[in-house]
């Protein structure tokens, strides 16, 4: 099962507007709010040596991630946090080789496999009658919204990258507030798949 830390009580406590829609206005403040995973620590360090060096602006928004849920693909973030609490164990195992560059924007694309990903994906937006629409995960070094990318930036950005591979084990709710700092408002720790000579009794565990 999932395990989720103190922060659910906040994100239970703290809700703004009405606490159920993704993105809305609250008098003069606009507030979104997604789910993403972060990179772990030590992990891909090269690609926030390349954020911070060629986007230090977005950089500073919010820490290198593969965004799993957008802010226009959740209607009710109280059904999707239950929806967290109720997976069975599961691990998100990504690869990420090569850059790629579209006017201004550079991200780092997958390579293999996505059903980790995409399983996660069924599992917090599926409905009984729809899927939730494809999203290929990637990670963004450079943001069109306040980076630019020239050839000569690009060349430095794929000199800067190293290929690796992650396993995901955190889901982390975020929330912007106008075009502030990204913030953390509650985090879902996955315990890892079990195998089947090893059964283990799931439980939640504040």
């Amino acid at each position: 099962m999932l395990r989720k830390n103190s922060l659910l009580s906040t994100f239970q406590s703290t809700r703004l507007g009405t606490g159920r829609k993704s993105c809305w206005v609250n008098w003069t403040m606009v507030v979104r709010r997604q789910a993403t995973l972060f990179l772990p620590s030590g992990v891909g360090d090269a690609v926030e040596v390349i954020r911070a060096r060629l986007n230090p602006a977005q950089s500073r928004l919010i820490r290198a991630h593969v965004t799993l849920c957008r802010e226009d693909e959740v209607a009710d973030w109280d059904a999707l946090v239950t929806r967290l609490a109720q997976i069975k164990s599961l691990a998100v195992d990504l690869s990420f080789t090569e850059l790629v560059r579209n006017g201004n924007l550079v991200f780092a694309t997958v390579a293999g496999s996505t059903n980790s990903f995409d399983e996660v994906r069924n599992a917090l937006l599926s409905t009984e009658t729809t899927l939730p629409r494809i999203h290929r995960p990637h990670i963004t070094l450079i943001h069109p919204r306040n980076g630019k990318c020239d050839d000569a930036t690009f060349a430095i950005a794929k000199d800067l990258f190293k290929p690796f591979s992650v396993r995901f084990n955190c889901i982390t709710i975020i929330e912007q507030v106008d075009s502030g700092t990204w913030q953390e408002i509650a985090a879902f720790r996955c315990l890892p798949c079990q195998s089947a000579n090893r059964r283990t009794k799931p439980g939640l565990q504040h």
